[in-house]
């Protein structure tokens, strides 16, 4: 019929597990992710990893570095960046 819509109305249910560190000492910082996001209904589970660092030279300069790998229904992403940081 026209105007309605023809997906069923999904009604899943989802618990997320996970896990964060942080760690600090000087100049030097870094913190941690993990998380599985699990899809009861579907009985899948997504996992996802985040972690970024960071070297501060100064009080306003430094070094970021951030790594990201997560798992979604029909795909994988894999992100990496690294560049200057500046804090003002």
């Amino acid at each position: 019929m026209p105007g309605q819509s023809r997906c069923k109305n999904e009604n899943s249910e989802s618990v997320i597990h996970g896990l964060s560190v942080y760690w600090r000492w000087r100049m030097l910082y870094a913190k941690a992710k993990y998380y599985l996001e699990d899809h009861l209904e579907r009985n899948e589970g997504n996992p996802v990893l985040r972690f970024w660092g960071c070297a501060m030279f100064s009080p306003r300069t430094g070094l970021l570095a951030r790594f990201e790998y997560s798992e979604q229904f029909s795909t994988t992403d894999t992100s990496v960046r690294l560049g200057p940081l500046v804090a003002f």
